[in-house]
């Protein structure tokens, strides 16, 4: 049954996300947003504008205890996402079986959050987006996987022995058929169509943030409002609630307040 929020609008809740997202009411979010992280095997610090530097996170994993505590957990009431991890293990390796056991936990989580209507975007990128979509569809059903989307950001170095990786995947998935969606457009440039209003693809090109960027703010993986905005516009409505559960540097929560949600 739908609940109610047992937090106040415009919160933010710094801890292990784990325990705060077990003690928030069932299904009392309409749209979740995240910004996780990648499992990139670095660590990552925050610069601030002066140019001192202190640790953000370390984004290489190990089955630690606190993991392998989870993973016992999955084996238990979870089978389908025990058995996703433990081959990501034995095909890539014990950090990425760890790294998925973290995520599978969590991920169990935001589905139990969101309401019936309800939708979620997860950004991620090519080091474990094959293992996470696998996740999402044991949690959510791949009959409610609704698109990969492809942001492309263009900035970012290049190599001489492999395509320039340029992009990052969302994967949006919905809680079920009821969810709330309104298709965005953008002009036509068919010489027919000039002008006029298309749907728009789920080729996102959207500029990152670059050095000199207004909204930068020194965390390190920090990703533009014109991403999250596109993504609360289109699945949730003036009023509704957002919840992102990997915040960072807020950036959803910016584009949240922006569009008059809470």
């Amino acid at each position: 049954m739908p609940m109610k929020p047992n937090w106040n609008n415009q919160s933010v809740f710094i801890g292990d996300n784990i325990d705060i997202m077990r003690a928030m009411n069932t299904e009392s979010v309409d749209q979740i947003c995240t910004d996780p992280p990648f499992n990139k095997k670095k660590k990552f610090d925050h610069v601030f504008e002066n140019g001192k530097r202190q640790p953000g996170f370390d984004d290489a994993w190990t089955m630690d205890d606190a993991r392998k505590e989870e993973f016992e957990d999955l084996r238990k009431w979870k089978p389908t996402l025990f058995q996703v991890c433990r081959l990501a293990g034995q095909m890539n390796s014990r950090g990425m079986q760890g790294y998925l056991v973290f995520m599978a936990t969590r991920l169990v989580e935001c589905h139990r959050l969101l309401k019936e209507t309800g939708s979620m975007y997860l950004h991620c990128d090519h080091s474990a987006n094959t293992y996470l979509r696998m996740l999402m569809d044991g949690i959510f059903g791949h009959e409610n996987f609704r698109n990969e989307i492809v942001w492309k950001y263009g900035l970012g170095g290049s190599s001489p022995r492999y395509w320039s990786r340029k992009h990052d995947t969302i994967l949006f998935y919905v809680k079920t058929d009821k969810y709330t969606f309104h298709k965005p457009t953008e002009p036509s440039t068919s010489a027919m169509m000039k002008g006029k209003p298309k749907g728009m693809t789920a080729i996102w090109d959207i500029p990152s943030l670059n050095n000199m960027a207004k909204e930068r703010s020194g965390w390190a993986t920090q990703k533009p409002v014109a991403l999250y905005s596109r993504m609360i516009e289109a699945s949730s409505n003036p009023g509704d609630v957002i919840f992102d559960p990997f915040c960072g540097c807020a950036t959803t929560l910016v584009a949240a307040e922006n569009a008059g949600r809470q």
